[in-house]
Formats: structure tokens, C-alpha cells, sequence
């Protein structure tokens, strides 16, 4: 009798599909020359032969190995497999991820059997282990005895002994470790697959975390300064449905909103005050929306030449508007204080917007109450509100 054990089984890196079809193929031309080998009747080596051979009606033999428990038996499947199949790094990582967790089961359980005395050794010694979980070396699997001879074992660097197993550096290691344990199951297939490699999977992983932090420093109910302010600048987090790459999206510079979270915000304005909103090309429609969802009335608009050519889908974009909106009974600027539409000056690090904005502004309306909202620094004679000050 064989019994497929589901323990066991889940330890077992599975066939590619084209893998599995060769196997099949080869089974059925020259039928199964290799044995299934056993342990207390259970598979340790040889589950897709003996599935492929059962459907089929294909003969075959067995080869009976002895371990002390099914810990060890797990322990050399491990082994079996990075020694006799041709595997992925990832895949290589996996087997030697479930070495090393067990292992480190066994190295506790022998201590606390142990009763050692001196706590310091119970963090590097690894006590009465059967010789099959102590040979660091990979060799061709061959069944034998179990040898029960209690060993100690020097545990130097458990991570630098899985990543020799696994064949990579400590460094893919810790990165392949991390992917299998924090990747969703597509992204761990296509590294499985060859699709993806272990060193991008890592990085998006990373990015995505740096990305969910950045959106939680957006406090659901900010607070606002108090007051109420009549020269109002903003420049909105906009959050953009599309872009080509991960690497490439805003949220990996700085959180985003919803274009609902900042119409909604109960910003403090003046009974009469006007409002500069700076919108990106794409983003005019929304701008509007979050100007008139403010209480501002849309009047005119400026534009900011970049003069360094950027990315874009339509054109490559080079500048940027500042919407102007009015509320209640705010009078234009005195003729004198009136400035071009267009002002000219080199954009610098990602968002960042020209310092002369402010003196404008300041121009066209002195001696008022100025407001800066989503500001990414401090100005004197500015009230500035934002997450990134």
C-alpha cells in the first residue's frame, strides 16, 4: 500500500505544466524506470511519477527509506530535491525557507529536552539532531538507514546556511524570503514561472509598502488653522487612474486624495477671498469641481511654463495652470499690481512650484490674509497647511 501524505506532499515544489507533460510522455514511451521511494508506506519521492503511473495503469517499483520521524523525512526531502531537480531560485529559496523553519522547531525542542544550564549556549546549539538533519552538504539523494546517533550541531548563521542550501547569496535569499512571505499569489507565480525576477517582485513589494505609508500620513479629519483667510494658494495631491509602471506612479512621491476628500474639506475662507489653484493638464475638469465645491466662482486662469520638456500620453507636457476663482465681493488687483498670464521658471524637484508665485501674489493683493493649502515648506507671512511640513 502507498499513501500520498498531504504533509509531505506540501513539500513538494510542483512540476511546470510542460514539465509534468515531458514526465507523462516519457513514462508512457519508456515506462517509469526510476522507484517511488517510501517511508512507513508514505511518498517521499516520486508523487508525480506514481500519479501519472496510477492514471495510466503504468507498473512500477518502490524503494523503502527509513527515517527516525517525519521531521527528518521532510528534511531530506528537501535536500532530494535541490540536489536532483532543476529549479528556480525562488523555488530553491521556498524549500530552504521550510528547512530552516525546521530546524529551528527541532533546535528548540532538543534544548528544552536538554534542560541546558547555560542560556547562552541554548541561542547557538543545536543538540541530539539525527545525522539526516546535520549534513550540510547537497549530494545526489540515495535511500539509507537513518543513523540516530545524537549530534551536536554549532548553528553559526542559520540565514547563510539556508542561502548555501538554496545555492544564492544571503542577499537574494532575504529578498526571495520576503517576497514568498509577502507577494500576493500572482506575483509569486510569475516568480515562480521565470516571468518575474526575485530583486523586482522585492522592489515593488517595497514600494508599495513606502506608498501605503505615505497615504496613511493623510489624517482622515484634518485640522485645519484657524482664522479666515481671503488670498488662498492650493495645490491638490490628484490621484491619477493610469500610469504605464508602477515606478511611475505620483503615489511613490507623495500621498494622494480622492477628488471627493478635498472637494469636502472645510477649508477656512473669508466671507470674500480668492482662491489660485494650481491643476495639472489632465486634472482641469477636477480642478473645477474642487474650486466651485469651495464656494469659488471660476474667473480666468494662468499658465506655468516649465521650460523643461515632461512625460505625457497626448503631448509632453511643459506646463501647468493656476486657476483663479473669486468668492463673494474680492475686486481684481489694482492695474498696477496686474502681472503676465505666463510665468516662466525652470521646475526643480518633483511638485515643487516656482518661490515667485508668492511674491505675485503678494503683489497683486498685499496686506492680506494669506493661506497655503497641501503647502510642502513654511513661508513668512503665510499660514501653511500640509502634511509634508
Amino acid at each position: 500500500m502507498i499513501i500520498v501524505d498531504p504533509e509531505l506532499r506540501d513539500w513538494i515544489i510542483p512540476l511546470k505544466s510542460e514539465e509534468y507533460s515531458a514526465l507523462e510522455k516519457s513514462l508512457l514511451s519508456e515506462g517509469c524506470r526510476d522507484s517511488i521511494v517510501v517511508w512507513n508506506e508514505r511518498i517521499v519521492d516520486g508523487h508525480n511519477r506514481y500519479k501519472i503511473c496510477s492514471e495510466h495503469n503504468l507498473p512500477f517499483t518502490t524503494t523503502s527509506i527509513e527515517f527516525e520521524d517525519k521531521d527528518a523525512a521532510k528534511h531530506w526531502m528537501v535536500r532530494n530535491q535541490i540536489a536532483r531537480r532543476n529549479l528556480e531560485s525562488i523555488q530553491r529559496i521556498q524549500l530552504a525557507m521550510k528547512d530552516e523553519e525546521l530546524i529551528a522547531a527541532r533546535a528548540r525542542e532538543n534544548l528544552v529536552l536538554a534542560n541546558l544550564e547555560n542560556t547562552n549556549a541554548s541561542k547557538t546549539t543545536l543538540v541530539n539532531l539525527p545525522n539526516s538533519f546535520s549534513e550540510p552538504a547537497i549530494e545526489p539523494a540515495k535511500p539509507t538507514h537513518t543513523q540516530t546517533t545524537p549530534k551536536t550541531i554549532i548553528s553559526i548563521n542559520t540565514r547563510k546556511e539556508a542561502a548555501t542550501l538554496a545555492k544564492v547569496s544571503e542577499k537574494t535569499y532575504a529578498k526571495g524570503k520576503e517576497v514568498l512571505q509577502k507577494a500576493t499569489p500572482e506575483v509569486i507565480a510569475k516568480v515562480m514561472q521565470g516571468e518575474v525576477s526575485i530583486h523586482k517582485a522585492y522592489t515593488d513589494i517595497h514600494r508599495e509598502e513606502k506608498k501605503a505609508e505615505r497615504q496613511a500620513d493623510i489624517v482622515a479629519n484634518p485640522v485645519l488653522p484657524d482664522g479666515k483667510y481671503n488670498v488662498i494658494l492650493a495645490d491638490p495631491p490628484w490621484q491619477y487612474n493610469f500610469s504605464e509602471t508602477q515606478s511611475r506612479e505620483i503615489e511613490n512621491q507623495y500621498p494622494t486624495m480622492t477628488l471627493d476628500d478635498i472637494k469636502n474639506l472645510e477649508l477656512p475662507i473669508d466671507e470674500n477671498a480668492v482662491l489660485f489653484l494650481w491643476a495639472t493638464a489632465p486634472k482641469l475638469e477636477e480642478a473645477l469641481k474642487v474650486l466651485n465645491a469651495w464656494g469659488f466662482e471660476y474667473k480666468t486662469c494662468a499658465v506655468w511654463d516649465k521650460e523643461v520638456i515632461g512625460m505625457g500620453y497626448w503631448f509632453r507636457i511643459q506646463h501647468e495652470l493656476l486657476l483663479v476663482g473669486v468668492k463673494g465681493s474680492m475686486r481684481p488687483p489694482e492695474t498696477e499690481n496686474r502681472v503676465s498670464s505666463v510665468i516662466r521658471s525652470k521646475r526643480s524637484s518633483h511638485s515643487s512650484k516656482p518661490e515667485i508665485v508668492y511674491e505675485m501674489l503678494e503683489a497683486m493683493f498685499p496686506n492680506c490674509k494669506y493661506l497655503e493649502v497641501f503647502a510642502r515648506s513654511n513661508r513668512e507671512g503665510w499660514i501653511s497647511w500640509g502634511n509634508q511640513i
